[in-house]
């Protein structure tokens, strides 16, 4: 593995103006880097993991490329993904607003009659309260603000958070990983009912191939009535990771006409 020395722009580092300490800082983080990257993993997270981060910085790029305006909506949220979006955002585009949406209590009740037919629903895998978070909102909130100050994250259900947030400029890019085919279709029916999808948006679903790939279930079924429900014309853009798939939004019956968008 080589050493990586390079003091990158607007980095903790690069704030520093002694040498000597700037240098201990490069070995710390270098030996950092090499023990994440040689410590023993479980097979079956490398696996799940593969391309997902990639992916999220190619989508990044994506909208800053072909200039599709809007904010970033995460909606189920992870910490490690969320600090590396806050600061992609805080070196190519600082103006953008970054809205993580997450109850931090995990999922919630399971009532709907798709979620509860569901292969993973029976077998256990997911139940109310699964997947909470492992760092609270407040912390998560005071670390994402300290590296993009347009960060914003809403604690809470998104049936209750998504209606009381004003996201006047709408969307540029949707990552959904919220597994449950109620939650997806909360947040499908609020962000094009209420003409919040921009022109060239890319909707990123982490859980496309969950409950064994079945068009029945998950965000599989939630896209699949979006589009009927609100006439979405899109690109299919392929998987990007075993269990992920994107699409570009082109228009849609209700899409405003933003001077900026």
């Amino acid at each position: 593995m080589k050493f990586d020395w390079t003091v990158h722009p607007n980095s903790r580092i690069s704030r520093i103006r002694f040498r000597p300490l700037q240098w201990i800082l490069l070995l710390m983080r270098n030996m950092w880097v090499f023990t994440l990257r040689h410590r023993p993993r479980n097979d079956r997270d490398r696996i799940i993991n593969f391309r997902y981060i990639d992916s999220v910085k190619i989508s990044l790029t994506y909208i800053m490329c072909a200039e599709v305006d809007g904010s970033i909506g995460e909606f189920g949220c992870h910490g490690n993904l969320a600090k590396l979006i806050a600061r992609w955002l805080a070196e190519y585009s600082p103006t953008r607003r970054y809205h993580i949406f997450d109850s931090f209590e995990g999922y919630p009740a399971i009532e709907s009659e798709v979620d509860l037919s569901s292969p993973h629903i029976i077998s256990g895998i997911w139940y109310s309260g699964a997947s909470s978070s492992k760092i609270s909102a407040a912390k998560l909130a005071a670390k994402l603000s300290r590296i993009h100050k347009h960060t914003h994250v809403h604690v809470g259900f998104f049936s209750k958070t998504l209606p009381a947030t004003t996201i006047d400029e709408g969307f540029s890019l949707l990552i959904l990983d919220c597994n449950l085919y109620s939650s997806h279709n909360v947040v499908l029916s609020h962000v094009f009912s209420c003409g919040l999808i921009n022109e060239g948006v890319m909707v990123m679903f982490a859980d496309y191939n969950v409950n064994r790939a079945s068009p029945d279930f998950s965000s599989r079924r939630a896209w699949r009535e979006a589009v009927e429900n609100f006439e979405i014309r899109f690109s299919d853009e392929g998987p990007y990771n075993w269990g992920g798939h994107r699409f570009i939004v082109h228009g849609y019956n209700g899409m405003p006409s933003r001077p900026d968008a």
